[in-house]
């Protein structure tokens, strides 16, 4: 499992990414995970933490802008706000690369670091 979704801020949701996504299964309750929010038919934000992210095959990326667009053809948006906090450039043009094939379902916020937590990039 890649991920970890923590509901103690909610409405602010932070979801812990780690390791490597090469496992269509774990996508896939990734994603299921994130549609249980939205049956709660309660506005929420969403906060990604990506320090202990390795990678991903990059399939998943083609994946999350799929998903994304399925997200955004619901009758209301309860996603208010996302930011994404990224500390490898590689997964940082990753990010952007879902961006490009499908435009966020909300305001968001990508946030690059260096390795002694510096902002780099917004």
């Amino acid at each position: 499992m890649f991920f970890k979704y923590n509901y103690d801020s909610f409405p602010v949701v932070n979801v812990k990414l780690f390791g490597y996504i090469n496992n269509d299964d774990d996508f896939k309750k990734f994603m299921e995970e994130w549609l249980n929010i939205y049956n709660k038919k309660i506005d929420f934000e969403f906060v990604f933490d990506t320090k202990d992210l390795l990678g991903s095959d990059l399939k998943y990326t083609i994946y999350m802008a799929f998903f994304i667009k399925k997200i955004k053809s619901l009758k209301y948006k309860y996603l208010k706000h996302s930011k994404i906090l990224l500390y490898n450039k590689f997964i940082y043009y990753m990010a952007k690369i879902i961006f490009i094939y499908e435009k966020p379902i909300a305001p968001i916020e990508i946030i690059l670091h260096d390795n002694n937590n510096n902002i780099i990039n917004r």
